[in-house]
């Protein structure tokens, strides 16, 4: 056998090696924990950005006591924390599919071990699309505030110049 196909063969055994290696990690976290650490730890961020979503769209579709109208930065706002939320809610559909039921053995462990390698491109996806949504969220997010910032510094301006001018006229 030449060099170049030894050298492919171990790095082919290595890949096996590998990907086992991995397989056995994520059943063995089924197994013991209900589900793997990453999926946990990506169910709660999905949680707590959903519910955060939720909590955003009222405000949005001026469904707030205050009064306050949606402008259209407020629309634009309104459509991508719709976005976020969906995808929020698609992803955590996945990850609890995904979740080993409570006195599952280790068959219900590798079987979702490996149900979870199947859509770990799926999840990689919706997780990536999940993360863009939120960064172009708060970015537009911290430009509303700013600009509401703005205006509530010259209706301030104003009120002042205004008080100003009744204690001139008090003082007189």
């Amino acid at each position: 056998m030449d060099p170049l196909s030894a050298l492919g063969l171990v790095a082919n055994i290595i890949q096996v090696v590998d990907a086992g290696a991995n397989a056995y990690r994520i059943c063995h976290e089924i197994y013991e924990r209900g589900a793997a650490i990453e999926d946990s730890r990506m169910l709660y961020t999905t949680e707590q950005l959903f519910q955060s979503y939720v909590v955003l769209k009222g405000p949005l579709t001026g469904g707030t006591s205050s009064g306050h109208c949606v402008t259209q930065s407020g629309v634009d706002l309104k459509d991508l924390a719709s976005k976020c939320c969906d995808t929020a809610k698609i992803l955590e559909t996945e990850l609890t599919s995904l979740m080993k039921s409570p006195g599952g053995g280790k068959l219900a462990a590798v079987s979702k071990g490996l149900l979870r390698m199947r859509k770990a491109k799926k999840l990689e996806k919706l997780n990536n699309a999940l993360n863009e949504y939120q960064k172009t969220l708060d970015s537009k997010l911290i430009i509303q505030i700013m600009s509401s910032l703005g205006d509530i510094n010259v209706q301030q301006q104003g009120q002042t110049h205004i008080v100003q001018q009744h204690l001139t006229q008090l003082s007189a």
